[in-house]
């Protein structure tokens, strides 16, 4: 007998959500923050009050971290839903295992990608990771907004790889998403069995699935509700940036609504406001108070020492970034003037460990190689992603 979990289990409780929130804030900038504005606010306190905890609650959501705690729950609670959810979906029971049949088609793909890459390496030569010559960090590190002019020198990858002018273009992206489409066509579930006919049947149904009939119960909108929810998209209320012709007052309200919330300094009011579209003028720092991204010193320095490892280090990762923008960013006439941005976006990326905490919540796995004299092998490249076809658009 099959078991299907119903649809209408997926919700994840509060109290869970609540405990993953408390675990994830744990000795985080967020707490620390919050704390050091209790501490305040029971110092700037007269005497020795009785209810001192009821006190200190009560002066919290006036101070500013109140709110960037509000920010912090906003958008770390979509994460936590998200990551309950996969864990719910990976331990649903199937005819055929779970999920293995995706999972094994994962791995193929992966082993796929893996093959190439070392192909590639072993044809032109080239080491997946080895120390950049001083002369090449020192190039890198002065030219950091120019690198478009860095490494798009044929000089300085003939110097690299001491190749004639003509090889680095032999240099190609691992896989594009016409490969990628290719193998989810594949795919197939085990539940579809063909049948092969004989020709003399209908050869429009040579072959054909063996289908089963579930009832499952899917939550859907009645036209009422749906309606209520799709009404910011009705013709009478306009678009910024989508709608040609609109009122000279409907965008300067737009610009004050835009002003009114950056200083309430609220993720959610962020996030309704943009809905309706933002004036150009405002959406760096509107877009910023959605996604609740402050940058501080220590992404300051974070992103620093990204900078000295791809000065310090060649990967082979990195050809791929300049083929790929090469490829794309460089031939389109509206983002070649991004060039230099893409790859001080881009390269940090695949330095970056921290990305290999989104393979926590997917069926992939980060690719490791192993080192020469080392036992254990490591993720290649540090971010666990390798760059593909279309990767540059990403950066944008």
């Amino acid at each position: 007998m099959i078991r299907i979990k119903s649809c209408a289990k997926s919700d994840v409780s509060q109290r869970t959500l609540s405990e993953e929130l408390l675990e994830r804030i744990k000795a985080s900038p967020t707490e620390l923050h919050l704390l050091q504005d209790a501490l305040q606010s029971v110092h700037n306190l007269e005497g020795n009050p009785k209810d001192l905890e009821k006190i200190v609650l009560e002066l919290l959501p006036n101070t500013e971290s109140y709110q960037d705690l509000k920010n912090w729950i906003f958008q770390e609670k979509e994460k936590v839903i998200s990551r309950l959810r996969y864990d719910w979906i990976m331990s649903e029971p199937s005819t055929f295992g779970s999920w293995s049949y995706l999972q094994k088609a994962q791995a193929s793909w992966e082993r796929k990608m893996l093959r190439s890459l070392n192909a590639m390496c072993q044809e032109l030569g080239i080491r997946l990771a080895v120390k950049r010559d001083p002369k090449q960090s020192e190039a890198i590190l002065q030219n950091w907004t120019e690198l478009s002019l860095v490494f798009n020198s044929l000089v300085f990858l003939c110097y690299i790889y001491c190749y004639t002018p003509t090889e680095p273009s032999i240099i190609k992206p691992v896989f594009g998403p016409k490969d990628l489409l290719e193998v989810l066509i594949c795919i197939k579930h085990p539940n579809m069995k063909y049948t092969t006919r004989s020709a003399t049947e209908n050869s429009s149904n040579m072959s054909f699935p063996n289908w089963g009939l579930f009832n499952l119960p899917i939550r859907v909108k009645d036209i009422t509700a749906l309606s209520e929810f799709f009404s910011p998209l009705s013709i009478d209320q306009p678009q910024y940036g989508i709608d040609e012709l609109f009122s000279p007052s409907f965008g300067l309200t737009r610009e004050q609504e835009a002003e009114e919330v950056i200083r309430s300094k609220s993720s959610a009011a962020a996030q309704a406001y943009l809905q309706r579209g933002c004036p150009l003028g405002y959406r760096a720092q509107v877009w910023s108070l959605y996604l609740n991204v402050h940058v501080t010193e220590a992404d300051v320095l974070h992103y620093n020492q990204l900078k000295l490892r791809i000065a310090e280090e060649e990967c082979m990762t990195d050809q791929l970034v300049c083929k790929e923008v090469q490829l794309t960013a460089s031939n389109d006439e509206m983002h070649f003037v991004f060039c230099d941005y893409t790859y001080q976006v881009l390269l940090p990326f695949t330095r970056d460990a921290t990305i290999q905490e989104h393979f926590k919540t997917t069926l992939a796995s980060a690719p490791r190689a192993v080192a020469r004299q080392a036992h254990e092998s490591v993720v290649f490249p540090p971010s666990g992603v390798i760059p593909f076809h279309g990767f540059s658009m990403y950066g944008k």
